[in-house]
């Protein structure tokens, strides 16, 4: 992540974000939801308080335009199909419930969204409650062993770990949705040693490699990140 500042947007750049964006949005209503919503309206608002909000009565899509202006894509496209959810659990389950009852969260379940108000992804374990949970499971798969004293000691360095580190169960503790980083600049044209670099990653890494599409603000272009 660069630590310089980005300049402003321009009004050509915001308008080419905000057709991006509605470009975007009829995309994830045909992935994710198979055509079953019509189009919402596109708005940019100054207001604060939110990321973005579906306004069911005016059928709309409101984004804070201060977040859409410095925002990762990434983090745009999830506040997006959070907002698509809401339109789906109102229009086409029409389901009146809390903003985020139990319909909504089904919903996000299946289809890999964040449900959470924020609409963004958080973090999940820190690196060092990873390999804890990690270790764990290991010594878990050899408390299964043939070799009866080497089943036990397993056992009983597991139980010890999740004594000591106050895990009820490791599956539920590693069962934390998902998260994401991306990695990188956008880029036009993925390079051979990028296509490496994610090999390695996937390889020595507990993590799943996707090159995603993006936009680049500033130069009103579109691209991939890793």
């Amino acid at each position: 992540m660069s630590s310089r500042a980005e300049k402003p947007l321009s009004a050509a750049q915001e308008a080419a974000l905000v057709r991006e964006l509605f470009a975007t949005l009829k995309h994830l209503g045909q992935t994710h939801f198979k055509g079953a919503l019509k189009p919402a309206q596109l708005l940019l608002r100054d207001a604060e308080g939110f990321l973005g909000r579906y306004l069911h009565e005016t059928r709309s899509i409101e984004l804070s335009r201060a977040f859409v202006h410095s925002a990762p894509w990434g983090s745009i496209v999830e506040v997006l199909k959070h907002e698509l959810a809401h339109q789906f659990v109102l229009e086409v389950l029409r389901e009146q419930e809390a903003p985020h009852g139990p319909a909504f969260r089904a919903v996000c379940e299946r289809l890999g969204i964040d449900a959470r108000a924020s609409g963004l992804p958080e973090p999940g374990p820190n690196e060092e409650s990873k390999r804890v949970l990690l270790r764990v499971h290991k010594l878990l798969a050899l408390a299964e062993s043939d070799n009866r004293h080497e089943a036990e000691a397993a056992a009983a360095a597991a139980q010890r770990l999740m004594l000591r580190h106050n895990l009820e169960s490791p599956e539920r503790s590693l069962d934390t949705g998902y998260a994401y980083r991306h990695l990188g600049r956008i880029t036009g044209r993925v390079s051979e040693w990028e296509r490496r670099l994610g090999n390695l990653l996937s390889e020595h890494f507990f993590v799943e490699v996707i090159w995603v599409p993006a936009y680049r603000k500033q130069e009103q272009k579109r691209g991939n990140i890793l």
